[in-house]
């Protein structure tokens, strides 16, 4: 069976009520949306249980993309009262501007690692793709983080930019591929109305599965759906 969760934002109990409520096999497979990491709860022990398992794969989110960026430039035995020595004024406003958006507690927890754990998540980092392409049960996907900015169904995937990975968002009667469905996360469900809140949008063109998972005062959750029948699943 082939899955795709929304984002995840640190929500590691979430996270494990979900592979538990899928009854998760060796022999499926898990597409993340990106945005893995972020959020209060617990970030980093999402990230090191997500390394183990190689039957998931997260895409590149906007907060993993930037997050790398950061720690990319951070001394390797950097602490909690020096990260900041060397780096420069872009550097310290990209890692403000994550910090502010939900990253501290993920920062902060990497800092605590040693330097063979940092190590391994900066390299799992480098392994979250774009984009994924799947047939599944005579239909094609396409997963990215946030959907396609100036989608053109005749553009090639490897000519869009960086950002229109990341950066997109696709409003409920937008029409896209003729023949493929895209899939993807970024913007919760309920940013398109009340009737959407804590729920799959679910189109001929398109898949949205960020239903809010870190948002559960706006009555968010973490949504799944299995590509091989579109059965959805909740935590």
């Amino acid at each position: 069976m082939v899955y795709v969760a929304g984002d995840l934002n640190g929500c590691f109990n979430d996270w494990k009520r979900l592979i538990q409520k899928i009854d998760l096999k060796g022999t499926d497979m898990v597409f993340l949306t990106g945005d893995v990491i972020g959020g209060d709860e617990d970030p980093m022990a999402l990230l090191f249980d997500l390394m183990t398992r190689t039957n998931v794969f997260p895409l590149m989110g906007y907060k993993e993309f930037r997050f790398g960026e950061c720690i990319s430039k951070i001394a390797p035995d950097a602490g909690k009262n020096d990260f900041y020595k060397g780096l420069d004024e872009q550097t310290m406003n990209t890692l403000a501007e994550f910090v502010k958006s939900g990253g501290r507690t993920v920062f902060e927890q990497y800092l605590d690692l040693d330097e063979d754990d940092r190590e391994s998540v900066r390299e799992y980092l480098e392994e979250f793709t774009l984009y994924e392409e799947l047939n599944v049960k005579d239909r094609s996907f396409v997963l990215t983080h946030s959907g396609l900015s100036d989608f053109d169904k005749n553009r090639d995937l490897g000519d869009y930019k960086l950002f229109d990975y990341l950066l997109s968002s696709h409003e409920p009667g937008e029409k896209l591929y003729d023949d493929k469905i895209l899939v993807f996360g970024h913007t919760p469900t309920f940013e398109f109305g009340k009737k959407y809140e804590g729920r799959i949008i679910k189109t001929d063109s398109f898949i949205n599965v960020d239903c809010g998972a870190m948002y559960r005062d706006k009555g968010g959750r973490l949504g799944c759906i299995r590509l091989d029948d579109l059965e959805e699943f909740y935590v």
